[in-house]
């Protein structure tokens, strides 16, 4: 996926009562959201898009918060690192 339209189909469907156009302008924030509201086929393009690294940062920024125990819990496990 590397559609704008994509990303501000998505930004809209997880973050409704922004527009997405600014929903866009912070990743974090954007990512946390999609993390909590997004469907499992958005979480697959956005980590095609941005990349997992970009879903660690995100868990590191003060929007953590946006999500609940259980998404918290899931996106950590996903995005650990495995150490050899």
């Amino acid at each position: 996926m590397r559609s704008q339209s994509k990303l501000l189909e998505i930004a809209q469907a997880v973050n409704w009562f922004e527009s997405p156009i600014h929903v866009l302008e912070n990743q974090n924030k954007f990512l946390c959201y999609a993390m909590k509201y997004g469907l499992m086929e958005d979480i697959i393009d956005l980590l095609d898009h941005y990349g997992k690294e970009a879903f660690r940062k995100a868990m590191g920024s003060i929007y953590v918060k946006i999500l609940d125990d259980r998404s918290r819990a899931y996106f950590e496990l996903i995005t650990k690192e495995v150490s050899d």
